[in-house]
Parts: C-alpha cells; structure tokens; sequence
C-alpha cells in the first residue's frame, strides 16, 4: 500500500516557494523534524513525490499509511509534519482503543 501525502493548497504553495523539497527525520529523542534542506547530520532519505512537491523521509521512519504535512506562522514559519494522524472521526475510538480496560 503507498503512502498517502497530504498538503493543503497553502502548504503546497509555501513549499513551491522554497524549493518544493521537504525533508523529514526523527532526532535522538523521537521526535520528527521538518526543514527544506538536507539536515546537517549524516541520515538516508526515502523520496516520494506528490504532484509538484517531493518529500523526502528518513529511511529509518516505517511507511505510515498517511502523511500530513502543515504550513504554520507561528511562532515562526515551519512545516509540521504528522505521521498517520487521528482523522477528527476517529478520534473518540482512539481514545476508546488506547483505555486500559479491567
């Protein structure tokens, strides 16, 4: 099964102007990153193109079955990457799943 890209117009658009590559890794700790050039450190990135934008993962990241990626302001302008985000359905069964019942 492929993975799924999803970027609203906006993103797309802010992505296009800053070169329409988006590279996204994980740090030491876990936690994702998301920046229009190549990190500094040594990692390997798995390209997928979506339309007129490419991203490019961290190989050591598994394939979700969807990603999200976000343009935001604030506090500065930075693109978020979500993996596999909660649809706004679902997310009362993700809560329902994760309760540790007796």
């Amino acid at each position: 099964m492929a993975t799924r890209i999803d970027l609203s117009p906006a993103t797309r658009s802010a992505l296009k102007k800053r070169g329409g590559n988006l590279f996204i890794w994980r740090d030491g700790a876990g936690m994702l990153h998301a920046r229009t050039q190549r990190p500094r450190a040594s990692v390997n990135f798995e390209t997928i193109p979506s339309d007129d934008v490419t991203l490019h993962i961290a190989s050591e990241i598994p394939p979700p079955k969807r990603w999200l990626v976000i343009y935001k302001r604030l506090p500065w302008p930075h693109f978020e990457p979500l993996y596999d985000p909660i649809e706004r359905g679902d997310r009362v069964s993700a809560v329902v799943d994760n309760i540790n019942w007796p």
